[in-house]
């Protein structure tokens, strides 16, 4: 394509043809477009259509109402026709927005990192799309090239943890597609084409391996997957396609034209969108400039918007649709495009979860629609009604659900899916061959058979009403120049420089204009995300207080007129103080284990690999509140199995096995006991004629210890609590408690406090603990000196350990206030 260019974009507020009220929007959507929530109350389209034009001089006392208190919105409501349209700054607008969703969407969930909703959810099941193929078909390759492009970076062995959506866009017979980073769009680059060969057949058959589905997804994804497989395989055969599904009309007319990369500045993108010679043609979309997030449906309006394409050259069905449903910004940014020019445009009006980095890459590269008071009016229109959320595919529809184009019910917020996947079909197609030996492929309608409560679906959890540090919108810097220079010298400045602007913000005598780390922060992490958290507002306090670590030096060279030797403090090659290594050698060398230990995490590792001690572990960790030490009861050493005794063993030399023993619920003593008993027969087993220990022998071992008072054991130990095992596997949140109960507000969601530092890695030092390559995409293996192997989910810092049975990551420690976004 040709070198990006500026074309000019339609104007905000042309005149669209009358009719298209936000009602009819939702019915033109089709199977999932139903209207978001029961409303008798005229919607905000229909408001800003039915505006009566008004007389001259009430014009002109309008605009003075205006310029006397500040309401933009005055004029606009009574008069539209004949007063201009008052916008505000880009900065002022998202501080407005964002105030507007907190205020009807109080609660952040997962740390902010599932956005941002209300206390309920209106979660939708399972219903017929017969009514709009169109979208489910556009629906289903948004699936497939999703999943190729999954399947060419399992190949290059990369991860695919940041990508998570894929939206496509049908548009005079051509199909468009965008991904929320660009580089996962160049993936794809191998099946670019001139149209001498088609390479859309090898695309979408292209795919990740099951594991690697399973790891995004689980079993939901790997069904969603199959269906659209399946049913675009029937496409892809002549087998499958109603006459009005414009989507499958399209892909037949694939055949000799291109498949191309597309950027958003490209100058050809109106004849591309719109010349009789490109039907047919497949786009992958780069957003122009921008190769960090941003999510695709705006890359989809970027191209309408930039190709400057009147409504009345859009011919047939027009629609974006994806895997996912839109966030609410995305959302309110289609049904703006939808009412200022684009009609006919179908999409998904049920919004997920709000996010502020999605407002920002709005106002970014649509900053049109964000200043225009409408967009405002949109946001607020949807925020007033709830997020939505899918059930599972096989999920039974409960009694208590209610028809609003589909079945959907209120359920609490906490209970929506990590995965807001577009609400599914009941609809599905077998493959076999007939009698002549060639594919044959039969549509078939599911039975929704599982009860949703017994359905393992993963879930964002409760929320809370704390604000995270990335949403603020209070912050002291706000103008773009100044956020611009902060990061120009972050990056290319000398250290007089950053000092300079670091000391000014970070140190400013005015409270007004003083910054903190964590703002400064964010503004760095804009161009440098590859630096920590930690290691920039360390950085930013010594540039700011002056301690760069030269300014002392440099004093004494000049004064002396010597070199000066720099010798470390420690390490190999400090300078020695016989008195202080004395001293330091008569202390033990143990340190005390807790919860953050990365021995804690070898310990708890083997300790949930027994079931009976695990059980009674856990009940008395519950008693406790996970803090060692509180009621005097205690677990027997007698009844630790050989393999957890082992590690404590092992570990007995870098910790203090009287803290091992607080953790596990067992008596100190004892404990000190039967280790150096376990040291005893490790020696006599390694001596050349030592036999192993008799049961009689290993019985021994334990006589101290007395059985807990008012405990009986069957013949293999108590069983775990229900749900225990389950949660530690990735269950159901509800199944972590033993009464069914759904965890409350207040309530801890772990079985031991893991402390309240800020984004919590595992403590890893060479001397316990050493990294190795990903054994799995998104997680980085770690082996302690003993063997054990864990994992760190590189997205959450959570440390893991790898079930071979469910074939998933088990948890063993999760971080606390930790943020995706």
């Amino acid at each position: 394509m040709a070198a990006d260019t500026n074309v000019p974009g339609y104007t905000a507020g042309a005149a669209t043809a009358p009719g298209h009220a936000h009602q009819s929007a939702v019915s033109e959507a089709g199977a999932d477009h139903g209207q978001a929530t029961p409303s008798n109350s005229p919607s905000v389209v229909d408001a800003i259509r039915s505006r009566r034009p008004v007389s001259a001089p009430t014009a002109e006392r309008l605009r003075t109402l205006q310029q006397s208190i500040g309401n933009p919105g005055v004029g606009r409501l009574l008069g539209a026709g004949l007063l201009p349209v008052q916008r505000v700054s880009a900065t002022q607008a998202k501080k407005d927005i964002d105030g507007d969703v907190k205020r009807l969407w109080p609660l952040e969930y997962g740390g902010g990192r599932q956005g941002r909703g209300a206390d309920q959810v209106r979660k939708r099941y399972a219903r017929s799309m017969a009514d709009d193929r169109t979208s489910q078909t556009l629906s289903h390759q948004s699936f497939l090239v999703y999943d190729a492009i999954a399947g060419e970076k399992e190949k290059r062995k990369r991860s695919n943890e940041l990508e998570r959506e894929v939206q496509g866009m049908l548009i005079n017979n051509r199909l468009l597609f965008a991904s929320n980073y660009n580089e996962s769009m160049d993936m794809l680059e191998s099946y670019i084409t001139d149209g001498g060969e088609d390479t859309y057949p090898e695309l979408v058959s292209t795919h990740q391996s099951d594991d690697g589905r399973y790891r995004g997804g689980g079993q939901e994804y790997l069904d969603r997957m199959g269906r659209a497989d399946r049913k675009t395989q029937a496409v892809l055969a002549g087998q499958r396609g109603d006459p009005d599904d414009a989507t499958v009309k399209a892909l037949r007319t694939r055949f000799g034209k291109p498949v191309a990369m597309l950027s958003t500045s490209s100058p050809d993108l109106h004849a591309l969108l719109t010349d009789d010679a490109f039907e047919g043609s497949i786009f992958f979309v780069r957003q122009a400039g921008d190769d960090d997030l941003v999510h695709a449906e705006q890359k989809l309006l970027s191209i309408l918007h930039q190709s400057a394409i009147n409504p009345k050259e859009v011919r047939g069905r027009h629609a974006i649709m994806g895997r996912y449903r839109g966030c609410l910004c995305c959302t309110a940014a289609l049904m703006y495009y939808k009412s200022k020019k684009f009609g006919s445009l179908d999409f998904d009006p049920n919004p997920g979860f709000y996010y502020r980095e999605s407002l920002d890459n709005l106002a970014k590269h649509h900053k049109h629609v964000v200043t225009d008071p409408d967009f405002r009016a949109i946001m607020q229109q949807l925020a007033s009604e709830l997020p939505s959320t899918p059930a599972g595919s096989n999920a039974v529809v409960p009694g208590d659900a209610y028809e609003n184009n589909g079945p959907e019910r209120k359920v609490p917020g906490g209970e929506a899916a990590t995965r807001n996947y577009r609400t599914p079909s009941p609809s599905d197609v077998e493959a076999d061959y007939d009698t002549l030996g060639n594919l044959s492929f039969k549509p078939y309608n599911r039975t929704s058979t599982v009860d949703e409560d017994k359905q393992k679906t993963r879930r964002i959890g409760v929320g809370s009403s704390g604000t995270t540090h990335r949403n603020r919108v209070d912050w002291v810097i706000q103008d773009d120049g100044d956020i611009q220079e902060i990061q120009e010298a972050w990056l290319h400045g000398s250290s007089s420089e950053k000092e300079e602007v670091f000391k000014r913000w970070y140190r400013s005598e005015d409270p007004r204009k003083r910054a903190g780390r964590t703002e400064l922060c964010s503004i760095i992490r804009q161009v440098d995300s590859a630096r920590s958290e930690e290691a920039i507002k360390a950085a930013i306090s010594r540039y700011a207080d002056g301690r760069t670590g030269h300014k002392e030096s440099d004093r004494k060279r000049k004064e002396t007129g010597a070199s000066l030797k720099r010798v470390p403090e420690r390490g190999k090659y400090a300078k020695k103080n016989p008195e202080k290594s004395k001293a330091k050698s008569d202390r033990a060398s143990q340190v005390k284990m807790n919860a953050k230990s990365s021995g804690w995490s070898t310990l708890y590792g083997e300790l949930v690999k027994h079931e009976s001690f695990y059980a009674e572990w856990y009940r008395l960790d519950r008693e406790k509140g996970g803090k060692g030490k509180g009621k005097k009861e205690e677990i027997q050493p007698r009844l630790m199995p050989a393999e957890l005794l082992d590690v404590v063993t092992d570990l007995r030399d870098e910790y203090f096995v009287s803290t091992m023993a607080d953790l596990l619920h067992v008596n100190q003593k004892s404990l000190r006991t039967a280790v150096t008993k376990n040291l005893d027969r490790r020696t006599q087993a390694s001596a050349p004629a030592a036999a192993s220990p008799s049961p009689v022998e290993q019985a021994y071992y334990y006589a101290e210890d007395t059985v807990m008072g008012g405990m009986e054991y069957e013949e293999h130990g108590p069983t775990a609590p229900q749900g225990a095992a389950s949660y530690y596997s990735g269950g159901e949140e509800e199944d972590f408690y033993s009464d069914g109960e759904s965890q409350d507000a207040g309530q801890s969601a772990y079985p031991y406090e893991m402390g309240q530092s800020s984004g919590y890695i595992p403590d890893v030092g060479p001397s316990t603990m050493r990294q190795e390559e990903d054994h799995f995409p998104g997680y980085t293996r770690q082996v302690d000196r003993i063997g054990q192997v864990t994992y760190v989910d590189n997205e959450t810092g959570a440390l893991c350990m790898w079930d071979a049975n469910a074939g998933s990551m088990t948890v063993i420690s999760f971080p606390q206030q930790y943020n995706m976004y």
